[in-house]
């Protein structure tokens, strides 16, 4: 029974070589300024293909239902949009929304062709998987599921997939692996001796159909993990101004045919705000920001964006912006042009080294915010987030720890001390 929804999810060799045209137009995301203007020049084919007959025919009498592509050699075809369950209950912990109303958006989200679900055991613990499994009693055929665990689970993996096949009430997660938020190298090691065997029993048991792997930070543990062979899919964070995966993860990933989901599109709100720095940037109304952000993720070589629905409204703008997306505008293009972002030689990759800093400063967090200011001019909004560390720039010792260690050979301590004069 699960192998059988698994390949019903699989597309017909006619529709994959429609998405195949689809990477004509941009195929290693943002790798340059000149790369990133040319994709206004090209056309996008969006492939429009279902997850099986008895789809097909209900979108063949929606004409505003969401395309769909590739998910790398999973050959899953997914929404390009997906439903991100975490903020049904991280928005507000003590009052998460309710089973009904999750009920009432995710049919009206299927309804306009969303067939991609994005939860994990990590939300609410469990209470996410819980209303999404309850949500799709009765059509849980007609998506594809994407959970997965955390690392700290370690040897209790197989029994974490099971709780979550129990709260989902399914045999079977399409795709399932590593919850992982603020991670390392060390960390990408230990889910590759810890977390993958299980992760490999559960497939050849078919529980699970794909393997996955999520990071919020350190792209380079996301490409040791690639490395194993042994990943189809990743999820990672992607929008105008957080773009270390795309240059780092996406050309390995792109290579290895393996798919590719993106999150933070809108940052939990931060890119929605009226500051008026992130107006000249993205567009003044809310409206123009959506379209912006969601623009931006759209016109990179990824399957889905992962953009987290809690109230009903939002549903119908996202899927209208998506649908209505066919290239960047030239305005569009030259307001999220990179500004040197992937040719300077300070950009911070993210993989951590540099830390534990003897001063306890979160550099790679501080190095980020610097970027921010100097090269996309968002001083007065990087003010803000640098206030929220618990330790800030101005304690450096200047002990140069972090530029020693730092493999990229970045001025770490430089940029540490510029961050503490330009956002205190």
């Amino acid at each position: 029974m699960a192998r059988r929804e698994n390949e019903r999810l699989k597309p017909k060799q006619a529709e994959k070589d429609a998405v195949l045209h689809r990477r004509d137009f941009l195929k290693m995301g943002v790798a340059s300024t000149g790369a990133f203007l040319a994709l206004v020049k090209g056309k996008r084919a969006f492939a429009d293909s279902s997850v099986g007959a008895e789809q097909n025919k209900e979108e063949d009498r929606q004409p505003s239902a969401l395309p769909k592509r590739r998910l790398g050699r999973t050959n899953l075809m997914v929404s390009v949009l997906a439903y991100g369950g975490a903020p049904l209950y991280e928005l507000d912990p003590s009052n998460p929304v309710p089973e009904p109303t999750v009920t009432k958006m995710l049919s009206r989200a299927m309804e306009r062709g969303l067939n991609f679900i994005d939860v994990s055991h990590m939300y609410g613990r469990g209470y996410v998987e819980n209303v999404f499994g309850k949500a799709l009693k009765g059509r849980r055929d007609k998506v594809v599921i994407f959970s997965r665990c955390t690392l700290g689970r370690g040897a209790s993996a197989s029994k974490a997939l099971d709780e979550s096949l129990r709260r989902l009430q399914t045999s079977h997660i399409d795709i399932y692996g590593m919850h992982g938020t603020w991670m390392s190298e060390d960390t990408a090691d230990r889910f590759i001796e810890q977390l993958l065997p299980d992760l490999e029993k559960a497939k050849q048991a078919g529980k699970i159909g794909h393997i996955a792997a999520t990071c919020h930070q350190a792209p380079t543990a996301m490409v040791k993990m690639l490395q194993t062979g042994k990943i189809d899919v990743v999820e990672m964070p992607v929008n105008p101004v957080w773009r270390e995966f795309l240059e780092v993860v996406l050309p390995v990933a792109k290579k290895l045919d393996v798919g590719v989901v993106t999150m933070k599109a809108f940052w939990r709100g931060r890119l929605l705000s009226s500051a008026p720095e992130l107006n000249s940037l993205l567009g003044a109304t809310r409206r123009e920001k959506v379209a912006s952000n969601l623009g931006f993720c759209l016109a990179q070589d990824v399957a889905s964006v992962s953009v987290g629905f809690v109230f009903e409204p939002e549903i119908d703008e996202n899927i209208e912006v998506a649908l209505g997306f066919r290239d960047l505008s030239e305005q569009q293009a030259k307001l999220l042009c990179p500004r040197g972002h992937d040719s300077v030689k300070d950009n911070c990759r993210v993989c951590n080294r540099c830390l534990p800093c003897p001063a306890r400063i979160d550099v790679p967090r501080v190095l980020r915010l610097e970027l921010y200011a100097r090269h996309y001019g968002l001083t007065g909004w990087a003010k803000p987030e640098y206030r929220r560390l618990a330790t800030k720039a101005d304690q450096c010792t200047k002990c140069g720890e972090c530029t020693k260690r730092c493999p990229y050979s970045i001025p770490a301590q430089e940029l540490v001390l510029r961050a503490a004069q330009e956002l205190a």
